[in-house]
């Protein structure tokens, strides 16, 4: 019998301090209760590419939360490259357009994907 000492069985990914980290860094400073309120909604990120994985933006409970994993009911599903995920975020890439380039894909309630843009457009603001 080969032993290979202690091997866990979960190995933890690797603390992040990438591009998509440092997005949702600056998601949790912008979002509150207030955002939460008139948003009402959970999201999904499935990204791929260079930084490829799962994010989730919880936007219907308490203060709001974000970060990586698979949210257990998301009302909107949003699959894109990762480096588009970023440009969206930094306001460089207008999620319409990503949407009608064929960038971003989106499943699940479209009005929640329109309030999610208007969340960005403050978030670029916020950081002129």
């Amino acid at each position: 019998m080969e032993e290979h000492g202690a091997t866990p069985a979960f190995k933890p990914p690797p603390p992040s301090s990438g591009p998509i980290e440092s997005t949702f860094d600056a998601i949790r400073g912008v979002i509150n209760e207030d955002v939460v309120k008139t948003t009402q909604g959970i999201y999904q990120f499935d990204l791929s590419g260079d930084h490829k994985g799962v994010w989730f933006l919880d936007l219907k409970s308490g203060a709001g939360s974000a970060g990586p994993g698979q949210p257990v009911k998301a009302d909107v599903i949003m699959a894109m490259d990762s480096s588009d995920f970023s440009k969206m975020f930094a306001g460089e890439l207008k999620p319409t357009m990503a949407f009608m380039s064929g960038k971003l894909r989106i499943k699940g309630d479209m009005t929640l994907a329109l309030k999610l843009e208007k969340l960005m457009t403050r978030m670029s603001k916020a950081k002129l």
